[in-house]
């Protein structure tokens, strides 16, 4: 018989995969299926699928699930944010789970508000480093400022209108005019 500290103390088993690909599709479908449009972004049920997730099956369950899940219906939405989405999600599934995993309800209340910090955390930090485009506050709402320089959009902001008339499926713009036009809201200023 071997001794106990040569075995892994953390084996895959084809159980484990199974849970881990259910709860990545659950949440796929919790934070794709429901979306509730806000500037900048969208509210979903994605999280709770997390944190169900992390404190039934644990922590490895949980990040993998946080991490691919909303990653993909980022993919499918808003593809600017699906790197922040990979990293802020999955430690959200981590972090729920190694607070309230096999733990009682004050440690889980504890886990979720952990799990909240750092998504309001980590996209406040994504949005200030990583996504460029911002629409400008004042008299040129409708103009936007990218690394290039301030330019309208002829395809997507007609001169002189305020409403985003038609959005090409390859538009590279990812104001939140934009944003709530692809998600299916109908905009009659522009965002900002």
């Amino acid at each position: 018989m071997e001794p106990t500290r040569d075995r892994p103390r953390f084996e895959l088993s084809a159980r484990l995969v199974a849970i881990i690909g259910v709860m990545i599709a659950v949440v796929f479908v919790a934070t794709f299926s429901v979306k509730i449009p806000i500037p900048g972004g969208y509210i979903h049920f994605g999280d709770i699928a997390i944190y169900f997730a992390s404190f039934i099956f644990g922590p490895i369950v949980g990040v993998l699930a946080g991490a691919i899940g909303p990653t993909l219906s980022d993919l499918l939405s808003y593809p600017s944010y699906a790197p922040g989405t990979f990293v802020i999600h999955g430690l959200q599934g981590l972090v729920a789970g190694m607070i309230g995993w096999r733990a009682g309800v004050p440690r889980m209340i504890l886990a979720v508000i952990a799990g909240g910090a750092i998504i309001v955390g980590g996209y406040f930090l994504y949005d200030l480093a990583v996504v460029p485009c911002r629409p400008r506050r004042g008299r040129d709402r409708c103009r936007l400022q990218h690394p290039a320089g301030p330019h309208r959009c002829g395809r997507c902001h007609p001169p002189g209108v305020g409403r985003a008339a038609s959005l090409p499926a390859d538009c590279h713009l990812d104001c939140p005019a934009h944003m709530a036009r692809r998600a299916g809201v109908v905009v009659t200023e522009c965002a900002g």
